[in-house]
């Protein structure tokens, strides 16, 4: 279902990329230090989305493509088995808590794990950064899943940023000047990438990402969070006391964001077998079972067919701060051969 990246064959799935069009707060809840509520992170640092957080809202949109029939008077999901789309939602995404009956979902999502990070910078307004280590990380993804078409190109270039070496104040990248500075930091571009028209396939997903061929730097990862925590958004509020107008007790915290034009990498895979009642629905198994490449290509076509009539483009909301305009991200996704 997808062209085989590496020596092992590539598991059954979707390669996604996500561009945040607004500030994205994934939260962790509450934490000690001078941020009272920071993002979600990996182990070396870098903010990032949780998959737990990217399947809800994955769902949640599906059901919304769908209509009001696949939710209920409350406004939850409702999975109804007498829809194909509203079956087809919790087919590949799973049931709801309150189900009678568990349903696994077909698909497994994966992490959004970050690829370019939007940063100020004094020399060119902004840069976008990555580093060897984040490079490394979404080229696994890739291999694993597989890649096609334009993401060919993308996996030849975080290869090659990969095997970059570079110490610090050296960069590499796709800008023409040979010093950049990243905030007020000069760095010396060490080399420029031989490969950075790979880059326009990113660029179309447009806003900041516009310009990526000409403003992506790698730098090196004894310096990438550093720099990373230049580009996070941190607002202190404040809660009011309406008689007053004084702050309200426990009133005052700050919050974290990661900023507006950051482009993740993701993937969903499809695993055998399954065993989804909502399926038989979707794909005329009486049994739900999903238990061969067959049944599952069927969803895929299925899940194509609806993903085409926005061009492989679709938003959802992650996170929290919905009501104050946080959260908006834009996802596209490439298609297995055969049905782009």
């Amino acid at each position: 279902m997808a062209q085989q990246a590496g020596n092992g064959r590539p598991l059954a799935g979707f390669l996604v990329l996500g561009y945040a069009v607004t500030p994205l707060h994934p939260g962790v809840g509450r934490a000690p230090g001078a941020v009272d509520l920071p993002v979600q992170r990996d182990p070396m640092g870098y903010p990032m989305v949780y998959a737990s957080s990217v399947k809800g809202a994955l769902k949640a949109e599906c059901a919304k493509q769908a209509g009001d029939k696949c939710f209920d008077d409350r406004g939850r999901i409702k999975c109804n088995d007498k829809d194909e789309d509203c079956a087809l939602c919790c087919c590949l995404f799973g049931h709801e808590p309150e189900a009678a009956e568990a349903a696994s979902s077909v698909l497994s999502v994966l992490d959004l794990v970050p690829l370019f990070f939007p940063v100020p910078s004094l020399s060119h307004g902004y840069l976008y950064i990555t580093t060897p280590y984040l490079a490394r990380r979404a080229y696994s993804v890739m291999e694993a899943i597989g890649t096609s078409g334009e993401y060919n190109k993308l996996m030849k270039l975080l290869e090659n940023i990969a095997k970059q070496e570079l110490g610090e104040g050296e960069a590499a990248g796709c800008v023409d000047d040979r010093k950049v500075y990243v905030g007020t930091d000069e760095l010396n571009v060490k080399k420029k990438l031989g490969n950075c028209e790979d880059l326009s396939f990113v660029a179309k997903l447009g806003g900041l990402a516009g310009d990526i061929q000409s403003r992506m730097i790698v730098v090196s990862d004894a310096v990438g969070p550093l720099y990373v925590e230049k580009g996070l958004i941190r607002v202190t509020r404040v809660r009011l006391r309406l008689d007053t107008k004084t702050v309200a007790e426990g009133g005052l915290w700050t919050e974290e964001y990661i900023p507006q034009g950051t482009i993740f990498l993701s993937g969903f895979i499809a695993a055998l077998p399954k065993k989804n009642t909502y399926c038989k629905h979707v794909n005329g198994i009486e049994s739900g079972v999903i238990k061969d490449s067959g049944d599952l290509k069927n969803l895929i076509t299925k899940l194509a067919e609806k993903l085409k009539k926005t061009n492989n483009v679709f938003y959802a909301i992650i996170g929290g701060k919905e009501t104050v305009g946080r959260g908006l991200i834009k996802f596209t996704i490439a298609l297995p051969q055969g049905q782009q």
